[in-house]
């Protein structure tokens, strides 16, 4: 009855206090009989440690928030920016945390989690070690169709932009602006391409490699240069007619047209 009545109170406070509450992960038991492994992963020697040592996953939840960074709130409005990506593009976007990596570098760790657990051909994995001195972050591609638009450049700046909110404990931020920038990256390569990063906003922008930036500029410098050249010679030859009238006039024999179409000799004028 005890039991019952604190549970209660924990149920209660979820809803009505503001209290965070977190949600747990799911996992599954691997034995022997059933290392539950996707199809085509060949258990040897090499390997059965690993795949006993990576958590067994429902591929149906997408985030797997093993280091409690997460509200449920927060996990839910997260799966479904996730879900919306995922059924779209019909690529996985998985998002995995935690402050046990077994004694695994965080790319093995990474690559563990998706090799051993039945995700997507296509997939990218986002993984946060909580370590104990300041996190690590790590980005990882699957697929053939996800290697050529996420690069490792690409995944750098990636990784650069949201680690400042990871640090200050902004986990919801960043993980919503890594959703935002990776379905920007991924929707830009499918309506043509081209050359993107991300910039102190988080928005996409352009980048101009440098032989056609050297280009533009090149061929600016020419045409500003060429009308200088021009405006000056169209000067000096404006000059140099000037001079070569002066030069022709006769003043002594100048006659006026007027407007009544009759001429005047100014040197006979002068005479008389």
């Amino acid at each position: 009855m005890k039991k019952i009545y604190i549970l209660m109170i924990v149920f209660l406070a979820c809803f009505f206090v503001n209290i965070d509450c977190y949600a747990s992960v799911n996992t599954y038991d691997r034995t022997d009989s059933n290392l539950r492994l996707p199809e085509g992963v060949t258990v040897d020697s090499s390997n059965i440690n690993d795949i006993k040592n990576t958590a067994s996953v429902s591929s149906s939840e997408k985030i797997y928030d093993f280091a409690d960074l997460l509200t449920v709130k927060e996990e839910e409005k997260l799966y479904k920016k996730i879900n919306e990506f995922v059924t779209n593009n019909n690529v996985d976007l998985i998002i995995l945390t935690t402050s046990d990596m077994n004694n695994y570098s965080i790319a093995d760790y990474t690559y563990n989690f998706y090799q051993y657990n039945d995700f997507k051909k296509d997939a990218i994995v986002f993984t946060v070690f909580m370590n104990t001195k300041e996190p690590e972050i790590y980005m990882d591609n699957h697929g053939k169709k996800i290697s050529s638009v996420f690069t490792n450049d690409v995944m750098n700046d990636i990784l650069e932009y949201v680690y400042q909110n990871i640090f200050d404990g902004k986990y919801y931020d960043a993980l919503s602006n890594y959703i935002k920038i990776v379905d920007g990256f991924y929707n830009i390569d499918q309506k043509g391409g081209g050359s993107y990063k991300v910039d102190d906003f988080g928005n996409l922008v352009k980048q101009i490699p440098w032989i056609e930036i050297i280009i533009l500029a090149s061929t600016l410098t020419f045409v500003v240069v060429s009308c200088f050249i021009y405006l000056i010679k169209g000067k000096n030859k404006i000059n140099n007619e000037s001079i070569n009238l002066e030069r022709n006039v006769d003043n002594s024999t100048m006659i006026v047209k007027c407007d009544n179409d009759s001429l005047i000799d100014v040197s006979d004028s002068q005479d008389k």
